[in-house]
C-alpha cells in the first residue's frame, strides 16, 4: 500500500520514531516547543499549517492537527 503522497509506509521506522517521541525520559524537544516556552514567535503556518494543507489536498481528515493549528493561532494572537 502506498501512502497519500506516494511514499511507501515503513511500519518499523514509524514505530521506532513513535517510541522515541513518546519516551518521557528523552531530553528531545521540538524547536517550536522551545519557542512556545520562551514566548517567542512560532512557525505555525510554515509547519502545522503546511501539514494541514497537504493533508487536505489528499482528502485526509486531520481533526487533531486542525485543533493544534487553532491553538497555535490563539497563542500568536495573544503574545
Amino acid at each position: 500500500m502506498i501512502g497519500a503522497a506516494g511514499y511507501q509506509p515503513r511500519p518499523a521506522v514509524t514505530a521506532k520514531i513513535f517510541e522515541l517521541l513518546n519516551d518521557p525520559a528523552t531530553p528531545m524537544t521540538s524547536s517550536m516547543y522551545r519557542d512556545l516556552c520562551q514566548g517567542f514567535n512560532i512557525e505555525a503556518d510554515q509547519i502545522i499549517g503546511d501539514l494541514s494543507l497537504r493533508a487536505s489536498q489528499y482528502g485526509l481528515s486531520t481533526p487533531l492537527l486542525n485543533a493544534v493549528y487553532v491553538n497555535l493561532q490563539v497563542y500568536l494572537q495573544n503574545r
